[in-house]
């Protein structure tokens, strides 16, 4: 892991978390020194630790460093996220609607079959927007404390996800891989780092070599190309485009987005259906046009199952069921009741998904 990296160069390493989804039970600990998970114990029904508390613990454990000592710093906030609640005088900066008091969070479905009207969405994204403006207020006084006292530090802001609000009719994040959710900020600022802009697409999968690569150190075997030259030089190589596939199986969907600049093709499948964007002529991904691109959406769809690969082989016979979705070596979909000779590759979609053969089940 990176903290792993970065001990074996003699950095302080700290982690404050606020959600387990980066906690230790998925094993985000490791590595740390220091780790503290500011989680309610029923996360489900209480709101997680906000922002200016969160930065506050940090500077508190910068104050434990030793004079000198490099130091790693992840910080993960939770603020900007449904419901949004920022406090005063942020959660009335952007709201232009009166509040009829908090939303109920659904689902997604309902929202589906029952949309908000335009003046409650407006309310909604009033208040997102007020959050950011809270966690950048929160942000800009963290790093500034931080930096005061040592000065040659690096500032990474990154973000899991966007929201959509109403793009696709619907409201919410995890069910489709459209620009609304999948573009998030990558700022990088802080001592050595050009004033530029990389034009190059990256992804998250490229964080974790680029600040090895930050650091000092190429140790682990990170996924992602290593961005560094692009931050410490104007014009410098920023390596190739990256982010090829993305993928979703929250919300009863099943998804796989590649992109093959400047085209998204956004495979369904369960409901083995297609989507193709042109993000140069459409860059929201408005405007489906896999009905008139067939040869296209071929060529993509081979290059996705490139991308996919077929990591499984069948050592005997097997007949099984699964609740995922078996893509065969010529790249078709089966799922149900399965049956697979001995010595067949295939993949099994999505990464977690179950199978179950005589009275044994396992998970990919």
């Amino acid at each position: 892991t990176l903290p792993e990296a970065l001990e074996a160069l003699g950095y302080q390493r700290a982690g404050f978390v606020t959600t387990p989804f980066v906690g230790a039970r998925y094993g985000f600990d490791r590595g740390f020194d220091h780790f503290e998970e500011l989680i309610p114990e029923d996360f489900a029904l209480a709101t997680a630790l906000d922002a200016d508390s969160v930065s506050t613990r940090v500077l508190d454990w910068a104050e434990t460093l030793p004079e000198g000592a490099p130091a790693f710093a992840f910080v993960h906030l939770y603020d900007v996220h449904y419901p949004c609640d920022p406090p005063e005088p942020f959660n009335s900066r952007f709201n232009r609607v009166a509040r009829p008091g908090e939303l109920e969070y659904e689902n997604y479905f309902h929202y589906q079959r029952n949309p908000l009207s335009e003046s409650a969405m407006e309310q909604q994204r009033g208040q997102y927007d007020e959050e950011i403006a809270f966690v950048d207020s929160v942000l800009r006084d963290l790093c500034t404390t931080w930096a005061a006292s040592r000065p040659n530090t690096v500032f990474i802001v990154v973000s899991d996800h966007g929201e959509e609000f109403g793009e696709r009719g619907s409201w919410g994040h995890g069910h489709t891989l459209t620009p609304e959710q999948l573009w998030v900020p990558w700022i990088v600022w802080g001592e050595g780092i050009a004033s530029s802009r990389v034009q190059t697409r990256v992804g998250l999968e490229d964080l974790a070599r680029t600040i090895a690569a930050l650091a000092g150190t190429s140790f682990g075997p990170f996924d992602g190309i290593d961005r560094s030259p692009a931050l410490k030089l104007v014009g410098g190589d920023p390596g190739d485009p990256g982010a090829a596939l993305a993928s979703t199986s929250r919300r009863n969907t099943m998804k796989i987005r590649l992109h093959a600049a400047p085209l998204d093709m956004i495979a369904d499948l369960r409901g083995r259906t297609v989507e193709l964007y042109d993000l140069v002529q459409d860059p929201r991904a408005m405007q489906n046009i896999a009905s008139q691109q067939g040869n296209v959406v071929t060529t993509l769809w081979g290059g996705m199952m490139k991308e996919i690969g077929l990591p499984w082989v069948a050592t005997r016979d097997l007949a099984f069921t699964t609740d995922g979705v078996i893509i065969s070596e010529e790249g078709s979909l089966h799922t149900g009741e399965l049956s697979i000779v001995a010595g067949v590759r295939f993949a099994l979609w999505p990464l977690d998904a179950v199978i179950e053969s005589s009275g044994s089940s396992w998970a990919a």
